[in-house]
């Protein structure tokens, strides 16, 4: 999704917004919660083979840039839901990790607060062409 500002309709077969919706279907196709049970078991397997199957599909189809100039997708910011994904993700390794051990715990969040307080120093010091200095975007 990150991708879709530039997706170019004229290099591939299906419209750039069909495309999004596709992937949001396959999303919901993948992870719904069906029935184990029940007359539709073997209709509701299908949907999820669809689901799963369905995002190896979309890339193949994915063109962006010029005629000349083909792109394909690239990395980039994640956005928002993308960061609170990881952070679900390294929350829940944590709580696997960890289990109930409450002083660890806190341990380990503190270390987190620390690293998103150290973090814009961190990496401004070892990136240069990412450093900004604040006092000039402002307009007096």
């Amino acid at each position: 999704m990150v991708n879709i500002e530039n997706y170019n309709s004229d290099l591939t077969v299906i419209n750039k917004y069909l495309w999004a919706i596709l992937v949001d279907i396959f999303i919901f196709l993948t992870w719904n919660n069906y029935p184990i049970k029940g007359k539709f078991t073997l209709t509701f397997k299908g949907l999820r083979y669809v689901g799963v199957l369905g995002p190896l599909l979309l890339p193949a189809l994915y063109r962006s840039g010029t005629v000349e100039n083909v792109g394909w997708m690239s990395t980039s910011w994640w956005g928002i839901l993308g960061l609170i994904g990881w952070g679900y993700l390294v929350s829940a390794l944590c709580h696997l990790w960890l289990k109930d051990r409450i002083v660890s715990t806190a341990a380990v969040w503190n270390g987190f607060i620390l690293l998103n307080i150290l973090a814009p120093n961190i990496i401004c010091r070892f990136s240069k062409p990412l450093q900004t200095n604040f006092w000039n975007h402002i307009e007096w």
